[in-house]
């Protein structure tokens, strides 16, 4: 049996979205990924071409598995600009890996997109799975679990969508979850408050100050570059349907003080994106800009509002804090993604140096 392990061109995007569709049949949000899609995600990135590593079966003229590295520029530490490589596209086919025998294809993929990527000077690979051990075993660091968080403004609409999302509940199941979303209404109405003295407005894309939404990135930490170059890619080039939006929000003086960049669905659920705050605010004047921007999303017809949390950067836990003081209401999913992380260079970085955000996410669930 033949194995070989190359990187995807252009010619064989069907077959490899074939490939992926069909691995992913038994999940519904993802089985339908259409060649615009598959282009904007790995053909039409900020740096260049995603290194999209393919193990192909050339007997049975077949893909076997599939992992993917997209360049994503970050801002380090010292605020100095560094290329790391996102995971996607982590696909093994077991009907058909029966046929090669005991090689770990995983490691395969992955030691040839390293060597790649390397390259390139990538700092390092991370991404989120929910197949920690497979990704331990090759050599990546398994961190805490992404906490998923609602804040629900239609206890009955959100009662029903959530319905929709997972129609197989038990009447128990069902119960809790009623009991649920009108618990986390209740809360997060004497929760939020309105503050008549914080100045916001939604605004375009182009009316963003760059300069002055780059000081307001996160300070000693590793995290991305949200210049307008990649937020163009990122938000207005994705071919999804979600739909993207900006606060900017003023003091008194007439100053940008913060940037608030959300997202809604065809359901009006509203997505956190990343709030981006002056550095001099304290954790007053951030909630008070969180809840005067929770209450203009009330004002979108939303029938509530999903946030994550990811636990391991200090920043990332203070954003957890201040949201749950908002109303928020953060829950333990077995099932969820695991942030994971594999130095190829600086062997010092760790996955607490790393602030996440929704941004890093493909943001389409």
């Amino acid at each position: 049996m033949s194995l070989k392990i190359k990187f995807l061109e252009r010619e064989s995007i069907d077959k490899v979205i074939d490939f992926f569709n069909q691995e992913m049949n038994d999940k519904p949000q993802s089985n339908n990924r259409k060649r615009d899609e598959f282009e904007w995600l790995f053909f039409n990135g900020v740096y260049k071409p995603a290194l999209y590593s393919v193990a192909f079966n050339t007997e049975d003229d077949e893909i076997v598995g599939t992992y993917a590295g997209i360049f994503i520029p970050m801002l380090s530490p010292s605020e100095e600009p560094v290329l790391t490589c996102k995971g996607e596209d982590s696909l093994l086919s077991l009907d058909r890996m029966i046929k090669i025998g005991k090689r770990d294809i995983l490691k395969e993929l992955l030691t040839a997109l390293e060597e790649k990527s390397k390259e390139d000077n990538v700092l390092f690979i991370w991404g989120f799975t929910a197949a920690g051990n497979s990704f331990k075993r090759c050599g990546f660091n398994i961190n805490n679990q992404i906490k998923g968080a609602f804040y629900v403004i239609k206890p009955i609409q959100f009662y029903k969508y959530r319905l929709l999302q997972f129609p197989r509940q038990s009447v128990i199941k069902k119960i809790r979850l009623f009991g649920f979303s009108w618990y986390n209404y209740s809360r997060q109405l004497i929760s939020s408050l309105t503050f008549s003295q914080i100045s916001l407005r939604k605004i375009r894309f182009d009316e963003i100050e760059e300069e002055i939404l780059l000081s307001f990135l996160p300070k000693n930490v590793f995290t991305i570059y949200l210049n307008k170059e990649y937020l163009k890619w990122r938000i207005y080039g994705n071919p999804s349907s979600m739909t993207y939006g900006f606060l900017e929000f003023k003091d008194k003086n007439g100053d940008i003080e913060s940037y608030f960049i959300f997202s809604s669905n065809i359901e009006n659920i509203y997505f956190v994106e990343q709030f981006l705050f002056r550095k001099d605010l304290n954790d007053k004047r951030k909630l008070k800009i969180m809840s005067s921007a929770f209450n203009f999303l009330k004002k979108q017809n939303a029938t509530a509002i999903r946030a994550m949390g990811f636990a391991d950067n200090s920043l990332n836990i203070k954003e957890i804090y201040l949201l749950k003081k908002t109303g928020f209401y953060f829950f333990e999913n077995r099932k969820a993604s695991y942030f994971i992380f594999k130095n190829l260079t600086d062997l010092s970085i760790n996955a607490r140096d790393i602030y996440l955000s929704r941004l890093n996410t493909l943001g389409t669930v």
